[in-house]
């Protein structure tokens, strides 16, 4: 009975099921929330590391989709676009009507909203045939993947040979069901040398092994890693969500290998998690590493340097000159929906931290040891979700405050509103927190931020955010206290062809005492005629204001997409005319797996990207290739310094191969 329930019931939702979301169209929609936090560079530094470290943790769940039928409920935690409320009603449903048939079947469980089933189709799949799952330590399923790209430049700049403006990257990994991966990486930005005494492979080289077992000891860590726990106030290594995404979306929790490419933020050495009791978790954690940092005379150090760049002898200087051991853990009860729990973490340097002179730099860290310790606590039970953590940090002389508090009432599947508030005092500091808030880092920060998110008849959809916050020490550039807001309204609609999207976003901020004000308008049109064909058209404009001066942008770019058996086609031409840096565009880019860019347009030009991929029909070989050029029609030169080119031109060719045994 229960099987012909679940068959009739994916009938009836085949019937009415819209024109699925596409992947391209999915990280666009990403990439307009992160081209907001890149509106103060200043304050974003080290977030596009972590950006793309995310984008390459989402490709590898596309890229290798997890089976609907044999997905635990870790697997639905790597998909941060579900709610808690959604993954366990899909477990309940699949444990009384059996086998899932579709992603669209999932139409009939109320907590599962169009949005989430949406995004379900870019990142699992239904196995065809009704057969239990097996997690066996059979090495005959065991795969291994080797993926090496490069990156040519078809110009020269003044700086360096054209050879060494060449980015190259490897890695492998080893994966055996789900007990056992080990990898290895390498990288090379452009201009770094190789081969060298300094550097005598790549620049960046790291390890990882995990090993996962369904005993006391859950997983096991050796290598490089990342950590993130409860709201991340104390440790929080996964990408922060912005303020569209924070209240809906989960943040990854817990321990993971890393992988990417990103050269500061994780740890290496040794961690795990251990079940204590059946409801209680261990997480403890170590790491020593060496970090970049300008040493000054008296054998201080002012802060830490988070580019990741050794181009120059005196990038050079700084590569690896201060020594960090990191030691701490996590312990976590959770029971029918509540849970709460403690995080730990103690850092020491080698190098003593001296503030520098500068006004904003009062409230810099001191002294050789950090640490910090939190409790986290939440409830989840629909349509409720509370969640929050409270956390003091230690230094020499100047203990600090955290707390971050979020709300979630889900009225309906097609309603849901949230709140999330937070305080980070001028004196609290956590080396690696990483938590919701309008500047980069934990500190000097208050703020409220509403949100509220509608979805009608399974095709549209109404966001909206309003975001307030304060900072009472001065910030960079400020000489005294600051306050500022963010607003933000999107409308799409999808149907099973076209797809429209419109966003509008006002910013106030103050920067150098002067306040600004910066309006973006954004408007796609998406035309899907076949699953091997598809188009968007979009359109942007921002207005930056000043006091004393108005700066107006626009572009309009062109999208397509064509797939053909083993073969893959993507284009985006785009045309954009600014007044300044300060009105530059963003735009997302069709790229090569594993590689993320969302390149900010600026003065007047065009751009084109393009990418190719072949492969093979046993799936052993893949290829890709991407050109991307940009041509300025009002400059004659590019950027200055070692880094110029002496042309309006700026053309690069990227080849990637990935080889699965």
């Amino acid at each position: 009975m229960k099987r012909l329930l679940s068959l009739v019931l994916s009938l009836h939702v085949l019937t009415i099921s819209a024109q699925h979301i596409t992947w391209e169209a999915f990280l666009e929609q990403l990439t307009e929330e992160q081209a907001m936090r890149g509106e103060d560079i200043m304050e974003t530094l080290g977030d596009d590391a972590q950006w793309a470290d995310f984008i390459e943790e989402l490709n590898e769940l596309h890229e290798h989709p997890i089976d609907l039928n044999s997905a635990t409920e870790e697997d639905f935690a790597r998909m941060f676009f579900l709610s808690d409320e959604a993954v366990e009603g899909i477990l309940r449903h699949r444990d009384y009507y059996g086998h899932i048939r579709s992603v669209s079947e999932l139409a009939v469980v109320e907590s599962v909203s169009w949005r989430e089933r949406q995004l379900l189709h870019l990142f699992t799949y239904v196995n065809p045939q009704e057969e239990e799952y097996s997690d066996r330590w059979d090495f005959s399923l065991a795969r291994s993947e080797v993926t090496a790209d490069v990156s040519v430049p078809l110009y020269k700049r003044d700086g360096w040979p054209w050879a060494r403006g060449m980015a190259n990257r490897i890695r492998w990994d080893y994966k055996l069901s789900h007990h056992l991966q080990v990898g290895v990486r390498g990288e090379s930005d452009a201009g770094e040398r190789m081969f060298c005494r300094k550097t005598p492979l790549w620049d960046a080289l790291g390890v990882y092994a995990s090993l996962t077992t369904k005993g006391w000891m859950q997983n096991l860590l050796v290598g490089d890693y990342k950590a993130s726990f409860a709201e991340g106030v104390v440790v929080g290594h996964s990408f922060r969500f912005g303020k569209m995404m924070g209240s809906q979306w989960r943040n990854p929790s817990g321990l993971k290998v890393h992988r990417s490419a990103d050269e500061v933020n994780f740890f290496r050495g040794a961690a795990a998690d251990f079940r204590l009791a059946s409801h209680w978790t261990l997480s403890p954690f170590f790491s020593y590493r060496r970090l970049d940092a300008v040493i000054q005379p008296d054998n201080s150090i002012n802060n830490l340097i988070s580019s990741g760049l050794h181009r120059t002898d005196n990038e050079l200087s700084h590569r690896r000159t201060v020594g960090s051991m990191v030691a701490g853990g996590h312990i976590e009860w959770s029971s029918n929906g509540w849970s709460a729990g403690m995080t730990g973490l103690f850092q020491r340097y080698d190098h003593q931290f001296l503030p520098g002179s500068s006004l904003y730099q009062q409230i810099a860290p001191q002294g050789h040891q950090f640490g910090a310790v939190s409790l986290n606590y939440a409830y989840r039970r629909r349509p409720w979700l509370f969640s929050g953590e409270t956390a003091r940090s230690f230094t020499a002389g100047k203990d600090g405050w955290a707390l971050l508090h979020r709300v979630a009432w889900k009225a309906s599947s097609a309603i849901q509103l949230a709140a999330i508030h937070r305080f980070y005092s001028q004196y609290y500091f956590s080396p690696y927190g990483n938590s919701f808030g309008e500047n980069s880092k934990n500190q000097n920060e208050s703020g409220l931020c509403l949100m509220a998110d509608v979805n009608w008849d399974n095709s549209f959809a109404l966001s909206a955010c309003a975001d307030v916050f304060y900072s009472p020490f001065p910030r960079y550039s400020m000489t005294r206290s600051s306050r500022g807001g963010e607003g933000m309204l999107q409308a799409s609609w999808q149907g099973r062809r076209h797809g429209i999207c419109v966003t509008y976003r006002i910013k106030s901020k103050e920067r150098s005492d002067a306040r600004y004000w910066s309006h973006r308008i954004r408007g796609a049109w998406s035309y899907q005629p076949s699953e091997i064909w598809g188009f968007q058209a979009s359109a942007q404009t921002h207005l930056y204001r000043t006091s004393g001066s108005t700066s107006l942008g626009y572009a309009l770019m062109g999208t397509s997409r064509l797939t053909a058996k083993r073969w893959q086609w993507r284009a985006m031409l785009s045309f954009f005319h600014t007044d300044d840096f300060y009105s530059r565009i963003y735009f997302y880019e069709p790229n090569l797996i594993q590689t993320f860019s969302f390149p900010a347009l600026f003065y007047h030009g065009a751009r084109l990207a393009s990418t190719l991929r072949w492969q093979s029909a046993s799936d052993i070989w893949m290829v890709e290739t991407k050109f991307g050029t940009t041509r300025y029609f009002n400059r004659d030169e590019i950027s200055s310094g070692p880094t110029r080119i002496a042309s309006p031109w700026k053309s690069d060719l990227q080849i990637l191969v990935r080889v699965r045994f």
